[in-house]
């Protein structure tokens, strides 16, 4: 649980200012591992995530409730070679902002996105490399990211087809 002062910056008669308003988050998450086998490993998750913002900055919502069900499946191979798949249910209701208009109205939205990828630890365990794609049926939805902000390089569900590659190296 967290509760907020969020700065932001408003003008006045004789230039700018500064004022601080309440939000207030809440995040709970729960998830289950299990390693049937040395080459497969399972996940089943839950998240739940609530928002309240006041009316003076909201920021694209006044209130809006997540849920989330992960659910991911992954094989190892001897030679350094991995593949994941995760498939993820999504339901979310709140009190959204149409910045059409700037009013605000109810809204929800359910859905599955699903992810895939293909890693490739380097010898000596020196790194990996990995590529995938993110919503992989390139549904598209209604969600509202809790870290919307600087064009959600943070985003943990993008309403489009995402393809992607990554290099994560180790230096010992």
């Amino acid at each position: 649980m967290r509760d907020l002062q969020v700065p932001v910056l408003t003008t006045t008669s004789t230039g700018f200012g500064e004022e601080k308003v309440d939000w207030h988050e809440k995040l709970l998450r729960t998830y289950l591992l299990a390693t049937p086998a040395k080459w497969l490993a399972l996940t089943a998750g839950y998240e739940w995530e609530r928002l309240k913002r006041g009316d003076f900055f909201p920021d694209g919502v006044t209130q809006v409730e997540s849920h989330r069900f992960p659910l991911a499946i992954n094989f190892f191979h001897p030679s350094g070679v991995s593949a994941s798949l995760r498939a993820t249910y999504v339901h979310q209701h709140g009190i959204f902002e149409r910045f059409e208009t700037g009013e605000f109205e109810h809204g929800n939205s359910s859905f599955w996105t699903i992810d895939a990828g293909i890693n490739y630890r380097l010898p000596k365990r020196y790194g990996i490399l990995t590529v995938g794609v993110t919503n992989l049926t390139d549904r598209k939805f209604m969600y509202f990211d809790t870290d919307n902000r600087f064009g959600n390089v943070n985003a943990r569900i993008i309403p489009s087809r995402v393809f992607f590659g990554k290099l994560t190296l180790a230096f010992p």
